[in-house]
């Protein structure tokens, strides 16, 4: 899915073409409805992140590699961790509790 946007007082492409990769922001009261299990960006940075109730990290960055998103993890004392947006990996996200539960596949943490 995507939004088509149009800019006041630019009627051609080529007005618009300079803006080309630039960053776009939007008014969260400007924000289409997300169906349910789907997030926003804004909304997953910052989360902490839980494995066994443990706070392992909380996620800093969302890079786009591929076939999947994969959540940067800052964690104290450690590495980033490198956690794929995949089910057996992503549990549960509960946004209004600043929360996300994981499970560490094997060979996910290299630090264990």
């Amino acid at each position: 899915n995507f939004d088509i946007i149009k800019f006041k007082g630019m009627y051609h492409i080529n007005d618009i073409e300079k803006y080309k990769g630039c960053t776009l922001k939007v008014a969260e009261k400007n924000l289409s409805e997300l169906e349910d299990g789907e997030f926003y960006y804004h909304e997953i940075i910052g989360l902490d992140v839980y494995e066994n109730d443990q706070v392992i990290g909380q996620i800093k960055e969302i890079l786009q590699p591929g076939a999947n998103d994969v959540w940067v993890v800052k964690r104290k004392g450690k590495k980033d961790l490198l956690l794929p947006y995949i089910p057996p990996v992503v549990l549960n996200i509960d946004i209004p509790n600043n929360r996300v539960d994981v499970e560490l596949l094997e060979g996910l943490d290299d630090e264990n």
